[in-house]
């Protein structure tokens, strides 16, 4: 048996170390997985499509580093009871921290206020769910949308109600509730003028030519249609957009790759070691002043989240999305960002957000 692995998944080292099984690295724009001659498992990142290609007899196992599963033709792959696992629920908390850092952004602009505007939040899965429960703990006024889990509202009739909508939802088509191009022109016209859509599904959600067709909402992408070959001029309509890295915090990242790898020993048989944690950098003194006076404009600790991760500093050149995307390894998760305070008023809530607070 071999194991193949996509060159750009981290801490790969790590976690092979003391397997006694050949490791061949390779390159996701130069692999083909049809042209497998001996049994293998295969670990693949969701930038690799698997749609059109022949799985061959070689293949046991395949397991892809993301949350995303589009990308993996699993009907295929179950015709020929070919096993294969995804890192599901592995980024929520980091995607759900970039929604943060987004909506400290707009807040700090004086785009979006608190206990004025509302947020709607499609889909309520491990990310929505997330976000919408850390907002109500910060008496943001927030609603939930999601045909299939119980939310706050029935449908999206009244989407004009809203300041920001954030989509935290598979990219699906021929289905009762399609998501494939759900922002489209009639959407886009029911929206509130100076709105604002945050998206870290998946691209194909929004349809990129009515969105440039459209002056009235404003919009913060982080995914795109055709990714790595996005278009240039969506890129350019929107506010801020970054190359599919939400979901990359070292944390996120690391318990990816360990979910892969979890699975690759339960595969084998074999007992998995006890995986150490990542190491995090000393904590440091808050500054109470400042803390107070975001809670008393923003209602949330803005500079404290704009300090640990600040989205404007991953904007990118069209051209270098998956150059960008692949060396994209240093963004800290906010339980990497040890504190240090003792003012029991906002422990609780700094807390519920993430944040690590040290004694």
């Amino acid at each position: 048996m071999k194991i193949k692995i996509d060159n750009k998944i981290p801490y790969i080292n790590y976690f092979t170390e003391g397997l006694n099984i050949d490791i061949d690295l390779f390159d996701d724009q130069s692999f083909k997985l049809d042209s497998l001659s001996e049994d293998s498992i295969v670990v693949i990142r969701s930038t690799y499509k698997t749609h059109g290609l022949e799985a061959p007899e070689f293949l046991k196992l395949l397991c892809s580093v993301s949350a995303g599963e589009d990308h993996v033709d699993k009907d295929h792959l179950d015709k020929k009871s070919i096993d294969y696992s995804f890192s599901s629920g592995a980024n929520s908390c980091a995607v759900a921290e970039y929604f943060f850092s987004c909506l400290a952004l707009l807040s700090k602009k004086r785009a979006f206020k608190f206990q004025k505007d509302r947020v709607l939040v499609v889909g309520n899965g491990n990310i929505g769910s997330r976000i919408y429960k850390t907002l109500k703990e910060f008496s943001f006024n927030v609603d939930t949308y999601d045909p299939f889990k119980e939310s706050t509202i029935k449908n999206l009739n009244h989407i004009d109600d809203y300041g920001v909508i954030t989509f935290h939802i598979p990219l699906t088509n021929n289905t009762a509730y399609p998501t494939k191009g759900l922002v489209n022109k009639l959407f886009l016209e029911k929206m509130r003028k100076n709105s604002w859509i945050i998206n870290t599904s998946r691209g194909g959600i929004v349809n990129e030519e009515d969105f440039m067709s459209q002056n009235k909402v404003s919009m913060i992408s982080d995914v795109f249609n055709n990714e790595p070959n996005i278009n240039k001029d969506f890129q350019k309509s929107c506010y801020l957009s970054t190359p599919h890295i939400a979901g990359h915090t070292q944390f996120s990242r690391y318990q990816m790759t360990k979910m892969a790898f979890e699975k690759i020993f339960a595969f084998l048989k074999l007992r998995a070691p006890t995986f150490k944690g990542l190491e995090c950098p000393d904590p440091e003194p808050l500054n109470i002043r400042q803390l107070e006076l975001d809670f008393s404009d923003y209602g949330f600790p803005v500079d404290l989240i704009l300090n640990t991760y600040d989205p404007t500093l991953d904007k990118f050149k069209y051209a270098e999305f998956k150059k960008f995307r692949d060396n994209y390894h240093n963004r800290l998760g906010f339980a990497q960002k040890g504190i240090i305070f003792n003012d029991h008023r906002y422990k609780t809530l700094i807390k519920k957000i993430g944040f690590c607070i040290n004694p």
